[in-house]
């Protein structure tokens, strides 16, 4: 008999009659006798229990005829992972000390490969979820752009970096035509292999109906609609798009319940992005803001997931959208390249860090005078 990991029940594996028959119905075992064993952790022999006053008596014992039984542990280390159980109803037939002692030697090497057989199991299915993985990691690289786009007056530059071998960050940059280019930066709740498969539907949905749909309002909409009916109720997405027109330096938005970006000012002045409506996918029929904007010259605009502002020092200290903002004020000169990378510098000596404690996704957008 083994033990259930999860119920910690005792359940028969192999049953074996006295004439070495294997027996699939259930089987009668003496309760007493297995829960004596397991108390005092120990092989226990009872050569005639009707000389023993205790068990005689028992109603396991009376009901099975039981007239002499012995029951051996498995361990597992100090665990107890089960139990090899015999009973003799003869009484002519009487478990001696040898008996015992054989019975525990087959119990050691059961146990062993047991344990083995459990190892071997669990390094089997580590190897089909590393497969799962590495292949998961190569389908979300195609995802995510492989070169920044050639917009002047503007520079761009974006990185994600995953906590875990697949994350639940998403940008992107889509032409809509030549002067207007769509940015795009998602964040879905959760990590892992179903997330970045939740990242690729909303992907593919925002491809299919972007650029046809010119109005943000009405494309988040149905990008809401389509995540809350493809995802199960405890996932969603935080999501922020924003058009920019190189002709006008007008920039539209719609921010879906996601980090409001920060534009800082050539000046210095820092203004959050709030956002126009609830997360992608927390309910249906819901109705979002479109939001202008105009990017003047030396003008930075900043999108970011929350494990840039949420990455901590110690226990309570978030590096946060105020230094976040200082930073970028401070490397206001520099290539969106070059802040990029000294942003995620600055947040991994800040927190004390070289990798990611969460997923982060940062994308530096910059006017050029």
């Amino acid at each position: 008999m083994l033990k259930n990991e999860a119920s910690q029940a005792l359940e028969p594996k192999v049953v074996r009659v006295q004439n070495g028959a294997l027996r699939t119905q259930s089987i009668f075992v003496s309760q007493t006798i297995v829960r004596t064993a397991l108390e005092r952790n120990s092989a226990i022999l009872i050569s005639d229990i009707q000389a023993d006053e205790g068990l005689r008596a028992q109603a396991s014992v009376v009901q099975a005829q039981i007239h002499s039984a012995m029951c051996v542990p498995l361990w597992n280390n100090q665990d107890i992972i089960g139990l090899i159980y015999c009973d003799r109803a003869s009484l002519l037939e009487q478990f001696s000390e040898d008996d015992l002692r054989l019975l525990t030697l087959l119990a050691n090497l059961a146990a062993v490969k047991i344990e083995n057989a459990r190892l071997y199991e669990e390094s089997l299915k580590v190897i089909q979820l590393e497969r799962e993985l590495s292949l998961a990691v190569q389908i979300q690289k195609n995802f995510l752009p492989r070169e920044e786009p050639s917009f002047a007056p503007y520079d761009i530059s974006g990185s994600a970096r995953a906590c875990r071998h697949v994350g639940g960050d998403y940008y992107d940059y889509i032409f809509i035509e030549r002067d207007r280019l769509g940015l795009v930066i998602a964040d879905v709740s959760g990590v892992g292999v179903s997330a970045s498969l939740l990242m690729a539907s909303l992907r593919g949905a925002l491809h299919e109906k972007f650029p046809a749909t010119f109005d943000l309002s009405e494309l988040t909409a149905k990008l809401n609609d389509f995540v809350y009916t493809s995802s199960d109720s405890h996932c969603f997405i935080s999501f922020f798009l924003a058009v920019i027109d190189r002709r006008t330096n007008e920039a539209s938005y719609v921010n879906a319940g996601h980090n409001p970006p920060l534009l800082v000012g050539r000046e210095g002045r820092a203004r959050l992005l709030e956002g126009t409506g609830l997360c992608l996918g927390m309910f249906p029929a819901q109705t979002y803001e479109e939001r202008k904007l105009v990017v003047g010259p030396g003008d930075i605009l900043c999108l970011y997931t929350d494990g840039i502002v949420e990455s901590r020092k110690g226990e309570l200290e978030e590096y946060g959208d105020r230094r976040l903002a200082d930073k970028i004020k401070a490397l206001g000169d520099l290539p969106a390249r070059e802040i990029m990378d000294k942003v995620f510098e600055d947040i991994f000596a800040f927190s004390g860090c070289s990798e990611a404690g969460d997923d982060m996704t940062l994308v530096v957008v910059k006017r050029n005078p």
